[in-house]
């Protein structure tokens, strides 16, 4: 109902008060929006935009989900979205993403390391 995962340490936490907020990749990129794209070049507000479209897209099409928990990101969801990337078609550019292209999608923003503490 809290929209929390339900797993052993989520349920002893609550259960002793020592609960936080479970953050998802959709918090992320509300605040990415919000707080941050003012302070970008509208360039890239729009290249932050599109890797927020391809993680949206890989969720949808391996998970069947429309959002993912930080706490769920692992190594295997990491490898799964690079190959993902790298066998989609570019919206802009003929032919597949290059390599240097899916490692910028798949960079972790400076800001996003609050959540994952």
């Amino acid at each position: 109902m809290e929209g929390k995962l339900r797993t052993v340490e989520n349920i002893k936490k609550k259960y002793f008060g020592e609960e936080g907020k479970l953050y998802s990749l959709e918090d992320i990129f509300e605040y990415q929006n919000t707080t941050c794209f003012s302070k970008l070049s509208p360039n890239t507000s729009r290249l932050y935009i599109t890797s927020q479209n391809y993680v949206r897209r890989f969720i949808k099409k391996e998970y069947n989900r429309t959002d993912y928990y930080l706490q769920e990101l692992d190594y295997s969801f990491v490898l799964r979205f690079d190959n993902f990337l790298r066998l989609i078609k570019s919206n802009t550019h003929k032919g597949n993403l290059q390599h240097n292209a899916v490692m910028k999608h798949i960079e972790v923003p400076p800001f996003v390391r609050q959540f994952l503490a």
